[in-house]
């Protein structure tokens, strides 16, 4: 039958492909539990439920189903990245500016955002932030993209942000890397003591912090009425007449 070789060949890909996707899952687990130096092809084999020959066929060895699992946890979270709705500003310069509240409120969506798209789940981030790390190589290599993609988006939002006059200019790049290395130290603390990982809470917390030294200060307020800020104080004026 015409057509039926293309048919057979894509189904013995589809097979292929739902295979590897079930050993890169089943390596996931096995590292975001054991980490890389103390897990073995054996353990992935035992997790996936598999024989060592099927595992070599998609596979050479651990260090190739790391950097698969790495490139794939790469590709996902840039895709995630790519799908987010860009922020517009108005154009006119002279349009009023946000309130504090607002800024802040704009700046934890926008932060949350990133966060779900890079720490969606406990596993995926265990490996990023540790299992995997120090494995050096190609491996290393494709951390170090991760790394930079994560970056990027962080220093896209305060690029925004600054264009309107929500956050203060500044060094983009320095607080990029501030703010992540923050993030992942307080992620990790969490993953470490088995705590659950409250995105939300995350965000609101670190926007805060965050808004101290980089949003815009809001315009001086009016004097109170009939109150001279530059009077002294009664007990400093009484002191002075005595």
């Amino acid at each position: 039958m015409p057509g039926a070789p293309p048919q057979r060949a894509k189904r013995t890909y589809q097979r292929a492909a739902a295979r590897k996707g079930h050993i890169l899952e089943a390596a996931l687990a096995v590292f975001a539990e054991r980490g890389y130096h103390a897990a073995s092809v054996a353990d992935i084999c035992e997790r996936a439920a598999i024989g060592r020959a099927t595992l070599y066929q998609y596979f050479s060895d651990k260090h190739d189903v790391l950097l698969a699992l790495v490139e794939q946890i790469y590709e996902r979270i840039t895709e995630r990245f790519a799908a987010r709705t860009p922020v517009r500003f108005p154009a006119d310069s002279s349009a009023p500016r946000p309130t504090r509240e607002a800024s802040v409120a704009f700046m934890q969506h926008r932060l949350l955002g990133v966060l779900q798209a890079v720490f969606d789940d406990a596993e995926t981030t265990r490996l990023i932030l540790r299992a995997a790390r120090g494995v050096g190589g190609v491996v290393e290599g494709a951390l170090q993209r991760l790394d930079a993609v994560i970056l990027d988006a962080i220093a896209g939002e305060l690029r925004g942000a600054i264009a309107a006059s929500i956050v203060r200019p500044l060094d983009v790049e320095l607080t990029a890397r501030f703010m992540v290395g923050g993030l992942e130290k307080v992620v990790l603390s969490h993953l470490d003591e088995d705590r659950p990982l409250e995105l939300e809470h995350l965000a609101r917390e670190v926007t805060l912090l965050e808004a101290i030294g980089i949003l815009t200060e809001p315009p001086s307020s009016p004097p109170s009425s009939g109150v001279d800020r530059n009077a002294t104080p009664p007990s400093a004026a009484s002191a002075a007449d005595d």
